[in-house]
């Protein structure tokens, strides 16, 4: 049997987690990131997502997420 972690969040805590995936795909972007071509570019949003959404209650400021989950990403 596989067990299935569900969890809710608000409206506001969707919107927080979009706009920290949002600044955190841009700085790969705008970086030049290899992560971000064609080829890796749907794995790493996954990756992004999860990692915030891993976060999302961890009491980090939105900044600290974003700087944790790229430094994760980029490892």
């Amino acid at each position: 049997m596989v067990m299935v972690r569900t969890e809710f969040y608000s409206p506001d805590k969707v919107n927080l987690f979009q706009d920290i995936f949002d600044s955190a795909w841009e700085q790969l972007v705008t970086s030049g990131s290899p992560l971000t071509q064609y080829v890796n570019a749907e794995a790493t949003r996954t990756a992004l997502a999860r990692q915030i959404i891993a976060y999302g209650n961890s009491g980090m400021t939105p900044d600290e997420i974003r700087a944790e989950v790229l430094k994760r990403v980029q490892a």
